[in-house]
């Protein structure tokens, strides 16, 4: 796996995008836009520059076949500052103020069940995506043993969230409940 880093970040967004593009989430927070991937480019733009800050971004190579993104439970509490710091700012001036409420809703309700839900410490993974065209082909699996062995190191566990049933399966096989 090699590591993503700032310089990779435009051609990970393209990635994310066109994997997520179908998401029903996604279509929630943006099916009043006409400018679905634009909305799609700055979100993951946003996520992907926190996540190479405060976490890790790996590929399984300089072919962006897929990208699996986490973070430790330390870094899960990112200041308002550093938010706007690292891209936020960029985001709601480019996005629609209904997407932006759309967005914070979404992502409070989110921060509420993982403080609900999940005791410290832990690894927490996503975003992840495999590029369409790669799907099928085993790199999601090798990325997700890939972090499963860095996890299994420190002796932490992995929580994720999956809006996809047909994911569920998925991680099923790899162990997670």
């Amino acid at each position: 796996m090699l590591k993503v880093t700032n310089e990779h970040i435009e051609e990970v967004v393209k990635i994310f995008s066109r994997a997520y593009i179908n998401y029903p989430t996604m279509w929630f927070l943006f099916f009043d836009s006409n400018k679905v991937n634009f909305c799609l480019s700055q979100l993951f733009r946003y996520v992907i520059t926190q996540r190479i800050k405060f976490g890790e971004v790996y590929t399984p190579s300089l072919n962006f076949e897929g990208i699996i993104t986490w973070y430790h439970s330390d870094q899960s509490n990112i200041s308002i500052f550093d938010q706007i710091r690292y891209g936020g700012f960029n985001m709601m001036r480019k996005l629609k103020l209904k997407n932006i409420k759309k967005l914070i809703k979404f992502n409070s309700f989110n921060m509420l069940l993982e403080k609900e839900q999940i005791k410290p410490p832990y690894i927490y993974l996503g975003p992840a995506c495999v590029d369409p065209f790669y799907q099928g082909c085993g790199f999601f699996s090798s990325m997700l043993d890939f972090l499963l062995n860095k996890a299994n190191k420190l002796f932490l566990p992995i929580y994720l969230q999956t809006h996809e049933l047909s994911n569920v399966e998925l991680y099923k096989n790899k162990g997670f409940k």
